[in-house]
């Protein structure tokens, strides 16, 4: 007990003597949660789309209109614009509010929408019942009926597929009323019975399980930046670390411990102690970022529900494989060039493809699998699981199953490459 106290005291000494690595740790993590923040938050909130504001330019004037407004209206997912600052939209003001994502889509409602329909109707109408007069036009005679959507370019392809669903099944239920409507018509004048009712379409619906299973939401830009940066600052720990374990070969501290009675163990486990509660240290100091400063610049609150003992204990575990790593990439690096160019380069790369930067909900499919192969990505989802969840440690069985391996097999190339280079 006492040598690992003392190594323990070594490592600590160690750490806080390295003050540019320090300041380097805690200041670049803060810089970045700040920044990316700011800079994603209004990103998020249109792929959020809790309420969409959306911009209708309506050269029809009639019925099909109305009824595609007032669809849009009830679906309660969008806020709907005709005028803006106190003037009815043109096509090309309304455009040019769509590129500057004042409007994430605009519905373009030709002239003569509700008269080309109701001629396609009447036409289809005389093709069976030739007695309600007229002549029957061919089909490729008939002019065409269509919706213009413009939208913001931040808006992803599957967005703009569910919207344009929504707007072809606003358009299907005009034209049954329409046909509806026309049909009576015509019965009443061969049978004398009147039909004054609406065609019953709320009898056709779909229902939803509200008891979704994951409860699956696309989380903030505080959400995201504040455990995204925090698995990057802990995991670029690897590159002071690293440097410290050349530093103790190269002086010749390594072999001294190793000569020594104390077991190699020990030291291993006070320098991944040392570093696991630098990452707590580094992800406390960046939840507080998230809770206190954040806000002040207009941005959501990062809350984790008050679970501060699971906040902690998957921090402290995210550190242990963040050191293991680290202690690997010095064992296998021969000088501190290539501890410090193989550590960075890794860790960037783990970044990039394990969702930091660009959240996986923004990544193409295939990129979504590699990012799964990350340990970083493991470490955010973790935090994803904490904050959008509420999930509490017990809950997190996969991940930290996967951490604790990453940890252990890190470990074991660290103990092999070491007997080989006196660590």
């Amino acid at each position: 007990m006492i040598a690992l106290l003392a190594s323990i005291r070594k490592e600590f000494l160690l750490l806080i003597r390295d003050r540019a690595g320090l300041i380097f740790l805690f200041v670049m993590p803060i810089v970045l949660v700040v920044l990316m923040t700011l800079l994603q938050d209004k990103t998020v909130k249109k792929l959020q789309v809790e309420r969409m504001d959306i911009a209708i330019v309506n050269h029809d004037k009639g019925i099909v209109s109305d009824a595609i407004i007032r669809g849009l209206s009830e679906m309660q997912i969008f806020n709907i614009h005709q005028v803006l600052k106190g003037d009815t939209m043109s096509l090309k003001v309304a455009q040019e509010a769509v590129a500057k994502g004042v409007f994430q889509m605009l519905v373009l409602i030709p002239k003569k929408t509700s008269s080309r329909i109701k001629r396609i109707i009447s036409n289809e109408l005389r093709k069976q019942l030739p007695s309600m007069g007229g002549n029957v036009l061919a089909d490729s005679l008939l002019p065409k009926v269509e919706l213009q959507l413009y939208f913001d370019p931040i808006i992803k392809g599957s967005l703009r597929l569910a919207l344009n669903s929504a707007l072809m099944q606003l358009m299907a239920d005009v034209r049954t009323m329409l046909v509806f409507k026309s049909y009576t018509a015509a019965l009443e004048k061969m049978t004398g019975n009147s039909n004054s009712g609406d065609f019953p379409l709320d009898k056709f619906s779909i229902t939803e399980d509200a008891n979704t299973y994951d409860n699956i939401q696309i989380p903030s830009s505080t959400q995201h930046n504040v455990p995204a940066w925090t698995v990057f600052a802990i995991f670029f720990m690897v590159v002071p670390l690293s440097s410290q374990i050349i530093s103790e070969r190269e002086e010749g501290s390594a072999l001294r411990l190793k000569m020594s009675p104390t077991p190699i163990a020990v030291n291993f486990i006070s320098r991944i102690f040392i570093y696991s509660l630098l990452a707590v240290v580094q992800g406390v100091t960046l939840l507080l970022i998230g809770e206190y400063i954040l806000p002040l610049l207009g941005m959501d609150t990062f809350d984790i529900h008050n679970s501060y003992f699971s906040f902690l204990m998957l921090t402290f575990i995210i550190g242990m494989a963040a050191s293991a790593f680290g202690i690997a990439i010095g064992s296998v690096s021969k000088t501190h060039q290539q501890a410090s160019i193989i550590g960075s380069i890794m860790v960037v790369i783990l970044a990039a493809i394990g969702g930091i930067w660009v959240p996986t909900y923004m990544m193409p499919d295939n990129m979504a699998i590699v990012s799964s192969l990350s340990p970083l990505n493991w470490a955010l989802n973790a935090y994803y699981d904490l904050v959008l969840k509420n999930y509490e440690l017990y809950q997190l069985g996969d991940i930290l199953l996967k951490l604790i391996l990453f940890f252990a097999v890190s470990l074991l190339i660290a103990v092999l490459f070491g007997k080989r280079k006196n660590i």
